[in-house]
């Protein structure tokens, strides 16, 4: 947390644009708003309007942003590398915060994200840029999930029209799908390499990787995912932070005598590290002895099996946590 900060821009980003809105010195009524190219030109002259004609200082100063996948890269990695305190919010967080608005535009969105900072400012996260080489692998992880959709995009079709004996039309599209099919699995492995490339070139990658994977259930690609989404476990540290950011975590939904509903996961969780984290759990129940005796001892306990699935998914979520913490490989008590 940033106790001199006195400073607060919001930044509303688009695919071309960004709309800006600073509150300086703490002080609600003065503000400026500018717009600016979404390109690093366009941050320079950003940083040109904040730091020289409104002459704020750069350590009293915080850009808030929310996170918007590939348009919040350039302004988010650009700030940081030129010294910025960045902060990067869910959107979920900023509108919850606001209440109830009716009607919004760009600039008007960009002034809610600075009050939003402004408000919050007890609470700034300052945001810490991955490295060159988690950036590779983020790229590569998001191109192996697109290949993987199309081969199954291919393959669905097949598929259904086997099931209805269309032979004619089996015929006709397998001819030009398996070719496709063979090209996307050849291209998954050559990703594949190239990550496995990476991961023995940098050791502040291969050594978290060697932790995690030392967990039984837990494969390669997960792993990567892990390491991406936390920037190398550096934003999330408590093991109980990590798995409620993997929605593994199930809260009590109780309100006085008539609301008892059954506990459940937060939809606002990380959604491909819970889903990878569902097939880790699938595993180690079927090839981990100790959580494969824990699942069978619940289900015959009369327990829901999703929620017997969730609890392993857990347990394997604060053993990543432990592993990496601890900083040497799991150890299986159990001698499995």
């Amino acid at each position: 947390m940033e106790t001199n900060i006195v400073n607060f821009v919001g930044i509303d980003i688009s695919k071309l644009t960004i709309d800006v809105t600073v509150i300086m010195h703490s002080n609600l009524k003065q503000q400026s708003y500018q717009k600016f190219e979404n390109t690093k030109a366009g941050i320079i002259q950003l940083q040109k309007w904040l730091f020289n004609e409104l002459a704020l200082q750069k350590s009293e100063t915080v850009f808030c942003m929310e996170h918007t996948g590939l348009y919040s890269k350039i302004p988010a990695l650009q700030l940081t590398r030129n010294g910025n305190h960045v902060w990067m919010e869910l959107a979920l967080h900023i509108k919850r915060s606001i209440g109830l608005q009716r009607g919004a535009n760009d600039k008007v969105s960009s002034a809610r994200i600075a009050e939003y900072a402004f408000k919050n400012k007890d609470q700034i996260k300052i945001w810490q840029a991955p490295s060159e080489s988690l950036l590779i692998i983020q790229e590569l992880l998001a191109l192996r999930d697109r290949l993987i959709g199309a081969k199954k995009s291919l393959i669905i079709p097949v598929n259904e029209h086997k099931d209805m004996k269309n032979t004619l039309v089996i015929k006709t599209i397998e001819k030009y799908s398996i070719k496709s099919i063979r090209q996307i699995e050849k291209n998954i492995n050559e990703i594949d390499l190239q990550l496995d490339n990476i991961v023995s070139m940098y050791p502040e990658i291969k050594h978290p990787i060697n932790l995690v994977t030392s967990v039984k259930g837990i494969g390669k690609i997960t792993a990567l995912n892990l390491l991406v989404y936390t920037n190398n476990f550096q934003q999330y540290t408590v093991g109980k932070q990590l798995a409620c950011y993997c929605g593994v975590v199930p809260f009590v939904h109780q309100s006085g005598t008539s609301v008892n509903k059954r506990s459940r996961v937060s939809y606002m969780a990380n959604k491909n590290l819970k889903r990878l984290l569902h097939l880790c759990a699938l595993v180690a129940i079927r090839y981990n002895p100790e959580l494969k005796q824990y699942y069978e001892r619940k289900i015959s306990e009369g327990k829901n099996k999703m929620s017997v699935i969730n609890a392993v998914r857990n347990k394997l979520v604060l053993r990543i946590a432990a592993v990496i913490k601890r900083g040497t490989p799991f150890v299986d008590e159990f001698g499995f």
